[in-house]
């Protein structure tokens, strides 16, 4: 079999394991609980308090520097009456969505044994998700960084809880950076992989480590959140703090289950890795040896008719390497040969 075909064969392989199906149907899970936590979280008197809370610790800022001038302020309660109410809106995370769909259809066109299916539209959304993530990290750590660093320290003397909590997002933004890079290397790996006769398992290992990482972030998130919350004196009732719990143990499944996808990918490829590149390359030799005598023969009986034909079809048109009249796509870069 050609080595490019094979090396499609056994990316396949992985992808219709069942664990990709879970991953999936997990993440839509996911994508519907958070709508539904959004939804009894916005609703509670949850938003309502912590917004009285942040205003209420300025206006005592605020309130002793006025009463140090001689001057008075308005009072809380009019503050609070002319601030505009959060009110209740469906979000929907698009790149979850995104996510959900790409593994699944990774997953369906698995299944197929059709030669030449190179599950093109799988890896082109998980390319696109990939760098989305990037871009967000890139964004974030170069953006709402610099943001968080002036805001905390403009606030940290009117409210220093509030400035304080907001530094800990930082080791936060740094790992969602990290994140992208590992998911988009990840990948990029997939595509070659697809779309060569070389398997690579380059950056499967390092976004399975940065998907835990996110899932204990996730974890101590939640926990932060409740401990600060718990300490300017918000309290949860029931039902939000079941909701928050609910969502957040999704998030940590999800990447939980992301990284073992990961990890089983790296461990799969390597399985074949190393075999199959020698492999790949001893057909390379053969075919390359066997075309090389055809040619010979042919050339010596009619060099000036055969000579401009065999010449252009002995190489690769993208990159050159010699190909057998056999072969349906190139042995090196896995370019479709046209007959």
């Amino acid at each position: 079999m050609n080595p490019y075909q094979q090396n499609i064969n056994i990316v396949k392989g992985y992808f219709k394991k069942p664990i990709v199906l879970v991953f999936s149907i997990l993440c839509f899970a996911s994508i519907l609980v958070t709508m539904v936590t959004n939804f009894f979280i916005s609703t509670s008197t949850l938003t309502n308090q912590i917004t009285q809370e942040f205003f209420g610790k300025f206006y005592e800022s605020f309130e002793k520097a006025a009463t140090e001038e001689g001057s008075a302020l308005p009072s809380l309660q009019s503050i609070m009456d002319t601030t505009p109410r959060t009110t209740f809106s469906i979000h929907i995370d698009l790149l979850a969505v995104l996510l959900a769909i790409t593994f699944l259809l990774f997953f369906i066109q698995s299944q197929s044994e059709t030669n030449g299916r190179t599950l093109k539209a799988s890896r082109v959304m998980f390319r696109v998700y990939a760098i989305f993530q990037f871009v967000a990290g890139i964004v974030l750590c170069s953006i709402a960084l610099p943001a968080l660093l002036l805001s905390a320290a403009l606030i940290n003397p009117y409210v220093p809880e509030i400035s304080g909590f907001t530094l800990l997002l930082i080791p936060l933004i740094i790992i969602i950076l990290l994140y992208g890079i590992s998911i988009h290397v990840f990948a990029k790996s997939i595509k070659k992989s697809l779309t060569t006769i070389y398997l690579t398992r380059r950056g499967s290992s390092f976004f399975g480590v940065m998907s835990l990482i996110l899932a204990v972030s996730s974890l101590g998130e939640i926990i932060l959140t409740l401990i600060y919350f718990d300490k300017i004196g918000i309290s949860f009732g029931t039902t939000t703090l079941v909701m928050m719990i609910i969502d957040a143990v999704f998030k940590i499944a999800l990447y939980v289950v992301f990284a073992l996808v990961a990890f089983g990918y790296s461990s799969y490829i390597k399985d074949y890795a190393q075999e199959y590149v020698v492999e790949a390359y001893e057909y390379e030799e053969i075919s390359h040896n066997e075309y090389q005598d055809g040619y010979d023969a042919v050339y010596a009986q009619k060099p000036a008719q055969n000579a401009p034909y065999q010449d252009a079809a002995r190489f690769c048109g993208k990159c050159g390497r010699p190909i057998n009249p056999d072969d349906y796509f190139c042995n090196n870069c896995g370019t479709p040969i046209q007959k």
